[in-house]
């Protein structure tokens, strides 16, 4: 039998105990399966949701417009408890493998209430694809529902 002086034994443990905490305490990472097409499937390079991906959601059409153009046109959904003012939105346009080529940036005029919508509509130049999302806001503090 090996014999081991104490403070070799006691440095063994507490190096242990230190490699133990810091495998308890690191951020796990977890592969996820990519379905494809399946965007609601979480990935491991998936982003949290924004705050205003969280607050509102975007239902929109585009339409042929003029030359060269489009329109779209839709609705904000306010999923939050007070009225939302000076909502900037931000349409991106797509080419054929999803990259943004180009933006158009517009403010609605209107409010939109709390747990309500608000509708918009933005010309933007003829693209593959777009992307609507709520990119600004300022939330009316004395109207607007109960709050969160």
């Amino acid at each position: 039998m090996v014999k081991y002086s104490k403070s070799v034994v006691l440095a063994v443990v507490i190096v242990g105990a230190i490699i133990g905490m810091l495998l308890t305490w690191a951020p796990r990472v977890v592969a996820q399966p990519v379905n494809s097409g399946d965007s609601s499937q979480p990935t491991a390079t998936t982003p949290e949701p924004t705050l205003s991906e969280r607050v509102f959601h975007v239902q929109w059409s585009a339409e042929p417009a003029r030359a060269g153009m489009s329109n779209i046109s839709g609705y904000v959904y306010n999923d939050y408890g007070r009225a939302a003012e000076n909502v900037e939105l931000r349409v991106s346009n797509l080419d054929a493998a999803g990259n943004v080529v180009g933006t158009e940036v517009q403010r609605m005029g209107d409010t939109v209430p709390s747990r309500g919508r608000g509708y918009f509509q933005v010309q933007a130049p003829a693209s593959y694809g777009y992307r609507v999302d709520v990119i600004g806001y300022d939330f009316n503090m004395g109207h607007g529902g109960s709050g969160l």
